[in-house]
């Protein structure tokens, strides 16, 4: 476990306030960016990432340092967000609009020149990959944010999802397969010339 996470553990432990706030200082960014990259909504991210802290400042005298900090908090974050995904009705799984992940996805379409008709295709590009990331389940699109979004290694993946390597890499895999095939699909049904 990293020292200095370490140290703020053990004095939370003791009940100082201000180590616990330091902990939120230094993750609540990346709380935020995963449970928005998942759900879609800006304040429902927010509020996940705050009863993420809560559930961490009330059980934080039972972490026992099996694995890093960061794990057992994102975990918490992956677990909330599954918990929102059960308590929604289907069609409103998951909705991309306006969210981190479609600046992410703007950022990553390479430029094209000002031509209409190419701003019209990159816009059309953007949709479909938001369409196609949709249709994947929520196990799947967890390993796509974790690994292509959050840069996080296949074993702290595993770790945080408590699932063997193997599996985070078969998960990824069949996630990216999925993606791709449901991108061809669209880009067929819509007639796409990228």
């Amino acid at each position: 476990m990293d020292k200095e996470d370490e140290t703020l553990i053990e004095n939370c432990k003791q009940g100082n306030d201000k180590a616990f706030s330091l902990l939120i200082e230094k993750y609540k960014q990346d709380c935020l960016n995963i449970a928005y990259q998942l759900i879609g909504d800006r304040q429902l991210a927010e509020d996940i990432a705050q009863e993420a802290f809560i559930r961490v400042y009330k059980s934080i005298g039972d972490f026992r340092g099996d694995s890093a900090f960061f794990t057992w908090l994102y975990q918490i974050v992956l677990n909330l967000c599954r918990d929102h995904f059960r308590r929604q009705s289907e069609e409103n799984l998951f909705s991309l609009e306006n969210s981190a992940l479609e600046n992410i996805l703007r950022k990553e379409i390479p430029d094209f020149d000002d031509a209409p008709e190419n701003y019209i295709e990159k816009q059309e590009l953007q949709r479909m990959i938001k369409e196609s990331l949709t249709e994947l389940s929520f196990k799947h699109r967890q390993v796509i944010v974790l690994r292509d979004l959050q840069g996080l290694t296949y074993q702290k993946i595993a770790e945080t999802l408590k699932i063997p390597l193997g599996t985070v890499k078969s998960r990824l895999n069949t996630a990216r397969n999925r993606l791709q095939q449901s991108l061809l699909t669209a880009k067929k049904r819509y007639k796409f010339r990228g």
